[in-house]
């Protein structure tokens, strides 16, 4: 693939840009531009702990019952303030909501330990999870969540795999644990009928039209970052599935979210000059 217009258009903007595309079917990196630089995740960090809690195949019929002081102001479930909240409607707002008092009270009931552990097995080298949601003060500490778009690929053409039942292995051809990754076939296909149905269509999607093309994905967002990763489902005769991914540091938000969409539909646009190259 030539990037070159890829690389004029992230070199105008300044800032940071990060950029990756791949071939999921062939795993092969077709454009990629700063992926293994580690970056604040923002909520992309969320896919991850979705992959670990269908690792660790906790029961999504369990109840968590959130106390006062775990509520973040402004999320759905601490408006809604409900006494009980099954794991699979926590998990379910956290990705297509973005819930972060569901995020947090999952990364409670797992654990921080676990959570990375997952990283480590499917070989994420550049992820980890160290704060909670809205934790300020770990943030200004230094203990920031971070991810890289190359990891982004891993986790999602993990899913991918597994939801078809190809096998997928991690880099090293280490794992950390005897479990599968997202808890196998079932668990992959649960977790990517949620991601396919995040409505969020500011950035990969944004000059797309209502359900041009599916997409499985998750953005994430701060003061000073925007990010967006997932996989793309074009319809046949072109119907290749690929991952794309950008973030982006050191933008102006809407200046940010327009790059990300700009790209994304050129991406789109040229599939049939590169997915055959």
């Amino acid at each position: 693939m030539d990037g070159r217009w890829i690389e004029e258009r992230c070199a105008a903007c300044g800032g940071t840009t990060a950029v990756l595309l791949r071939n999921v079917k062939e795993g092969r990196t077709l454009f990629g531009r700063n992926a293994h630089r580690e970056m604040a995740a923002a909520s992309t960090i969320k896919v991850l702990l979705l992959e670990a809690l269908l690792e660790e195949k906790v029961s999504w019929r369990e109840t968590i019952a959130p106390r006062a002081e775990e509520k973040v102001p402004y999320s759905l479930v601490s408006l809604l303030d409900n006494p009980l909240w099954s794991v699979g409607d926590l998990a379910r707002l956290m990705i297509l909501d973005s819930d972060n008092t569901a995020t947090n009270l999952l990364v409670d009931r797992l654990g921080m330990e676990r959570i990375n552990g997952a990283a480590v097995s499917l070989g994420l080298e550049g992820t980890r999870f160290r704060r909670k949601m809205m934790d300020l003060d770990a943030a200004r500490a230094g203990r920031e969540n971070v991810t890289t778009l190359s990891d982004q690929a891993r986790l999602y053409e993990s899913l991918y795999a597994l939801s078809r039942g190809l096998p997928f292995e991690a880099a090293d051809g280490e794992r950390t644990t005897t479990a599968e990754p997202w808890g196998g076939r079932e668990g992959a296909c649960r977790a990517l009928d949620i991601l396919l149905h995040v409505r969020a269509n500011a950035m990969l999607l944004r000059y797309f039209t209502e359900e041009e093309c599916p997409l499985a994905h998750k953005p994430g967002g701060l003061p000073y970052a925007q990010h967006e990763a997932g996989i793309f489902f074009p319809d046949p005769p072109d119907g290749v599935p690929y991952f794309f991914g950008v973030f982006t540091t050191g933008l102006p938000e809407p200046e940010a979210k327009e790059l990300i969409g700009r790209l994304s539909r050129y991406v789109y646009e040229t599939r049939k000059e590169w997915l055959h190259d």
